[in-house]
């Protein structure tokens, strides 16, 4: 989840990737780095399954990342309002889509992500569901990114969906091969 929204954080804000403090004193303090970013998205991780106070989350951001970022991404995460990705893999159906794209893209990557981080073939499913009911309601091509991450990550058994057809003509365009 997370790491979903720092992609949709950072692809937004891609200065905020790396800033290197220019003193010492900053540099004694968290600052943004791949690493740092990283170490965030797994601290805020641990945070939401401790359901940690909001006070808490801030303070561990803040102390990796610094003020300055902590404070636009905790905003841009508050700002976006998303559905919580489990309740979305509990009942796929219930889907309503955000109209801005990012919020969409934000939204279908924290289910593909909580997929990844706990997958079983049930979940797997429910999230092709998800991805799903996001291209029937408009926005296959943001659909499909999510669905290419579950496509990766598919439990050894289990079977595409019915209704995955939706991605077949996006989903052939994309190549699956590594280019190195």
């Amino acid at each position: 989840y997370y790491r979903a929204m720092q992609t949709s954080f950072l692809s937004r804000r891609l200065g905020s990737l790396c800033k290197v403090p220019d003193d010492d004193v900053s540099a004694s303090s968290g600052w943004p780095s791949p690493r740092t970013w990283e170490r965030t998205a797994e601290c805020l991780a641990i945070t939401k399954r401790v359901d940690a106070p909001a006070e808490v989350v801030a303070l561990i951001t803040e102390s990796l990342i610094g003020p300055g970022a902590a404070t636009e991404f905790l905003s841009f995460m508050r700002d976006l309002d998303l559905a919580d990705p489990e309740a979305l893999l509990a009942e796929p159906m219930s889907l309503e889509l955000p109209k801005r794209t990012d919020q969409q893209f934000a939204c279908l990557e924290s289910v593909a992500a909580a997929v990844a981080a706990n997958n079983t073939a049930k979940r797997w499913k429910a999230g092709f569901e998800v991805c799903i009911r996001a291209a029937e309601l408009g926005t296959p091509d943001i659909a499909a990114h999510a669905a290419r991450t579950l496509v990766a990550c598919r439990p050894s058994g289990t079977r595409l969906p019915s209704g995955f057809e939706v991605f077949s003509d996006i989903l052939a365009a994309i190549s699956f091969e590594d280019p190195s």
